[in-house]
Order: structure tokens, then sequence, then C-alpha cells
């Protein structure tokens, strides 16, 4: 791949110097590769890219090899860059690592690879897989040990936009919300009711997917359309969602990432190489300003089974709010004092419907076996993927993947009773200021 499809000559010398540190070094080489293996994310193009530097040049000249990540927009698939580009993640991604990210405080538990040179169609990022890290696995469920990990990086993530707000508030002796400072950032570009955006299409795409799913649970078979499951009630239930994901009026908004499915995480592990012992997240296209409830609670729902996240779901919770009060305690702040803990308890509860809806809405594609996958993602079957009826597949990967069978079915008869539970309430009314 020629180099100068990616950034020119003097750019990758601004992210060397920058990675390195000093502006005494000149590149030698660049090679650049396409990141191979399992299908990766939806929203960008992934590079892998070494270069051959030399530094010391004015003492004693050596050489060492530098590794980058290169996220870019999409050149060569038509409709997955019409996606990025009307979803407007992109500049959202490049605008929140070039401003806002620069001043979240630092952490003695980093959160996201550190960014070396930003440019509109192009992010220049830490190679994790150089340095050791991988993915999970697309299809896998997380164990209490990832589990962990995530939560703690979450919190700090989280805790950093309060700190920002709070430092800011004393400078000018008025409230500060991160919003109000950066709306072309912190804008919703994934549940938003306007088809301009097609994660718009998506979403309605998801829906009717498994609106027509609801026939594949035995429990609600022979009440298709009568009495218990209505169709339609059932997608006025998840479409709620518009809602939902819109900044609280009663708990304390946060920047939050709004993708946390297996493939943004990467874990590097102990020497067994099965522990693992810490994380990143990756592809922020998502953002937005929401209670954090909202991240934890997808998070959950998305990346463990059920039986294992109702078992664990206050040791997880008690340890998310934990790191996060560790994190502003280090910075002079007190968690009692933004989002204490039976408020935090209880937003988890409210948004709770969140995980319900996103995990079946996710899994109608992306664990998917990767030969169906595969076959789909290509330019010419893309958007009839996409932003098409999938039940068809869905009924198909349900007869042929054993594992997709349960953790999808067990998903969408978890949102059917979350609606039947919560029939006579809308959203509004279980999170309404009091």
């Amino acid at each position: 791949m020629a180099t100068s499809q990616v950034l020119s000559e003097q750019e990758w010398l601004c992210a060397v110097q920058k990675r390195l540190r000093t502006n005494d070094c000149k590149i030698l080489k660049v090679t650049v590769s396409q990141l191979g293996g399992d299908v990766g994310g939806f929203l960008g193009d992934h590079l892998r890219v070494r270069l051959s530097v030399m530094t010391h040049l004015s003492s004693s000249p050596e050489t060492q090899e530098v590794a980058f990540f290169v996220k870019r927009i999409p050149l060569d698939h038509q409709s997955q860059g019409e996606l990025v580009q009307s979803s407007q993640g992109f500049p959202k991604e490049t605008g929140l690592f070039s401003t806002l990210f620069s001043l979240y405080p630092e952490s003695e538990n980093p959160w996201a690879p550190q960014c070396y040179f930003v440019r509109p169609d192009a992010l220049v990022l830490d190679d994790l897989i150089y340095e050791k890290f991988r993915l999970a696995g697309r299809k896998k469920c997380l164990d209490y040990a990832h589990c962990v990990l995530l939560l703690r990086a979450l919190a700090v993530f989280h805790a950093g936009s309060i700190i920002i707000e709070e430092n800011q508030a004393k400078k000018t002796n008025k409230p500060c919300r991160l919003n109000e400072l950066y709306p072309d950032l912190l804008f919703e570009n994934f549940f938003v009711d306007d088809n301009s955006f097609k994660t718009n299409m998506w979403f309605h795409s998801a829906v009717e997917s498994l609106a027509s799913s609801v026939i594949l649970l035995e429990k609600y078979k022979r009440n298709i359309n009568v009495n218990e499951v209505n169709i339609q009630t059932f997608k006025k239930f998840i479409y709620q969602l518009y809602e939902i994901v819109k900044p609280s009026n009663k708990y304390r908004n946060v920047v939050s990432h709004g993708d946390l499915w297996t493939n943004n995480m990467l874990f590097k592990y102990d020497e067994d190489d099965e522990t693992p012992v810490q994380v990143r997240m990756v592809d922020f296209q998502l953002v937005r300003y929401a209670p954090p409830a909202i991240d934890v609670m997808t998070f959950l729902h998305i990346n463990t089974p059920q039986e294992f996240r109702i078992a664990n779901i206050e040791k997880f919770l008690s340890l998310y709010h934990n790191c996060l009060g560790e994190e502003l305690r280090r910075h002079g702040y007190r968690v009692e004092d933004y989002l204490p803990w039976p408020e935090f308890r209880e937003s988890c509860d409210v948004y709770n419907i969140a995980g319900c809806i996103y995990a079946p809405c996710y899994h109608t594609f992306n664990i998917m076996d990767e030969s169906v996958l595969r076959e789909r993602l290509t330019p010419e079957k893309f958007s009839e993927f996409f932003f098409g009826n999938r039940y068809e597949l869905v009924e198909y990967c349900c007869e042929t993947d054993p594992d997709y069978k349960e953790r999808l079915l067990t998903e969408l008869e978890e949102l059917v009773e979350c609606m039947l539970t919560r029939q006579s309430k809308t959203f509004e009314d279980t999170s309404k200021s009091n």
C-alpha cells in the first residue's frame, strides 16, 4: 500500500517526533498494511504502520522501529464510507482527540491509546497490538476479570469529564457542562430520529429484525400479535431509546463512550496469556453526554450472559462507583457531591432498559459467524445487510449456530419481559426529576 495514500512525509514526521519526544530524528522507511484478522469495526478503515527511524542525529545515530495504528475514513468501500460520513462520527472522534481528550487529567490507569497526529480524515494512535494488546473475541462473553478491568477504566474516563467541569467551574465561578462547551462533539449521532444519519437507518433495521424474531421465542409464539406481545407496542418500546440516551435532568451526566462492545476494547494479558492486566477503549465515534449508568448497563448487557450479569451486578456496580470515587478523590473531589451511591444505584435500575435494548439490537448481526459477516459486508451487499430487515438471516443463524441462538434469544426474551414489566410506564415516568 502506498504511503502517500495515508499521510505525507511531514505528517509522519510530526507523529514520530511527538511519539519519541524529540525533533532530532528522521524517517528512513514507512510500511503500511491493512489490519487483518476477524471482522473489525464498521466505522473506519484500519491500518498498521511501521516506521524505521534514525534518532540522535547530532550525536550517536541509531535506528529504531516505531509502530502506529491509523484509523481513517474508508476509501475503497463506498457504502461503509457513506455510513461513516452520515453518522458524523469521524469528525467527532478526531475533534475529541485534538481538543477535549487533551484536557483530561493524567491517570495511573490509561483508558485509551495515545494519539500522535490528527487530520480531519485520519487518526494516528498507539498500535496496541504491537504493545501486546488484543481483542478478547468478537463473539466472546467477558468473564469477571475482564469486566473488572473495563469498569475501572470506564470509571476513570467518566471521572475525567467531571473533573474538567468542576475545574472550569472553579475558574469561572459558574456551573460548567461540557455538552454546552463542545456541542459539535457531544451531540447524539447514534440513536437520533433522523434518517440523514444512517446509524438511524441501522437502528430501524435492528428494530424490524427483532420484531420479526419474537416469533422464534417458544414462550411467545402463541401470543404473537395477540394480547401479551403486540409487535407495534414492542417497536414503540424499543424506540424509547431516542429519549433514554439524552442528557438527564435528574442524574449527573458525563462524557460517555456509547459503543462498548468487545471489538471496541483491547486487553493486555499476564505471562500466562489468560489473565487480563490492562485495557484500552477504542472507537469514540458515538460518544455522548449522558448519565454514566447508560455506559455501565449497556456494557454489561452486551458483553456478559444474563445469568452471570445478574449474579454479579451488585459487585460490578459497587466496584465501578468505588473506582469513580477514587479517581475523583485523587483530584480533590468527592463522589458524594456529584453522584452519591444511592443515586447511582437508582440510575442503574432506571437505565437497565438501555442495556435490554442495546444488546439484542447489536447482536442481530455482530455476533454472527465470521463467514456470514464477510459475505455480507462486501461493497455490493453492505447496504442491504446493514439497513434491511435481517430476520431471515437471524433465523438462519439460529438454525445453524447454537451459541448465536442461545445468546440472541435469551436477550430478546429479556427485552420482551422488560417491556411487559414496564408496559404501564414510559421511560419518562421512571426517569423524571423528583
